[in-house]
């Protein structure tokens, strides 16, 4: 019952990220401000929680520092970028949404080649109604949308940078807890997203 709990709540909390992108946009806040200040209090609340509970899970390898780059730049400040434009460029959630949720096809080809796992007629099935579904959830079938280049590019480059996250976190699940994972690539997401938080109103 409590994972259940766990679950749903994170598909909530998850959902509702769109809805303060969209106000900090309102406010003036380009999508760089708005991955710096999600990276910012994440990074804060985790580890103000783990400096008083469990200080242990702060410390890692130093030899395992460039999976949690990977982890925190290549994936998470480059997904959370391209989702947060594609949502100003395509000016809603919907379709940006659906092309992030792509990130499933992206990990199962990655994971073919990098971790050779079986490519079944299963998992293609599975995903192929995945993507119906996505497209039935989000109402993209009944939205006469004409997306550019531009925007198809960055919802993909979101699922992709997505899908880079469970790449780089298979790597290290086994040596460390997920608490430790999140909360050190949200460290590196600050420090490397800290050059784009100086805000300017007209």
């Amino acid at each position: 019952m409590n994972s259940v709990v766990c679950i749903t709540s994170a598909g909530i909390l998850w959902g509702i990220i769109a809805i303060f992108i969209s106000l900090l946009k309102d406010l003036g806040f380009n999508s760089l401000q708005c991955v710096a200040i999600r990276v910012f209090f994440s990074a804060l609340c985790l580890v103000i929680y783990l400096s008083i509970f469990d200080r242990s899970k702060l410390k890692i390898e130093f030899k395992d520092i460039i999976y949690f780059l990977g982890t925190g730049i290549l994936s998470i400040i480059f997904f959370n970028y391209c989702y947060f434009e594609a949502i100003e460029v395509i000016g809603g959630v919907a379709i940006p949404a659906l092309l992030l949720y792509m990130a499933p096809i992206f990990v199962m080809i990655m994971s073919f080649f990098f971790f050779h796992e079986k490519l079944n007629k299963r998992k293609v099935l599975a995903l192929f109604i995945t993507i119906i579904g996505l497209c039935f959830i989000t109402g993209a079938f009944s939205q006469e949308v004409t997306l550019s280049g531009k925007a198809i590019l960055l919802g993909l480059g979101a699922g992709f940078g997505y899908a880079l996250y469970s790449i780089f976190s298979k790597m290290i699940i086994d040596k460390y807890e997920a608490v430790t994972i999140i909360t050190l690539y949200y460290r590196v997401k600050k420090i490397r997203g800290r050059k784009s938080f100086n805000i300017s109103y007209d």
